[in-house]
């Protein structure tokens, strides 16, 4: 049977002395690193629907702008995108073909939605999020 074991139990000098806190920050930290490089070199945006790197990010740079477009871009701009797991590369490619112009509407929509968040800067307001929104939510 587990058992669960509270700070208090295990003490916090201990935790301190194994440093998974510092093991784990520096994981997340590193994954984000990698993520933005990579969004970088292809001269993409970086995107997230986790909740941790924006808190990190917006911490990080300290700009209450970039907070609050960050804010209404996870408010409105948030979409749900089926992941096809359980579907063979056969089905799931199937299915593309088949759907085609709606892979490429939604990539559309998405892409305008992003490009506009991107060109407003810190004048986006919750107006223009609303109006960015991709119409296939």
């Amino acid at each position: 049977m587990a058992q669960w074991y509270s700070v208090e139990r295990i003490g916090r000098t201990t935790i301190r002395k194994l440093g998974a806190h510092e093991a784990l920050t520096r994981l997340i930290f590193d994954n984000l690193i990698f993520e933005m490089a990579t969004a970088q070199i292809l001269g993409a945006s970086y995107l997230s629907e986790l909740e941790l790197p924006l808190q990190l990010l917006t911490a990080i740079l300290g700009d209450p702008d970039v907070a609050r477009r960050n804010t209404l871009v996870q408010k409105h701009l948030t979409s749900m995108v089926p992941f096809f797991a359980e579907l063979s590369p056969r089905v799931a490619l199937r299915l593309r073909r088949r759907e085609e112009d709606a892979f490429v509407a939604y990539r559309k929509a998405l892409n305008t939605a992003i490009d506009n968040v991107r060109s407003e800067g810190s004048s986006f307001r919750e107006r223009d999020a609303r109006v960015a929104s991709p119409p296939c939510k």
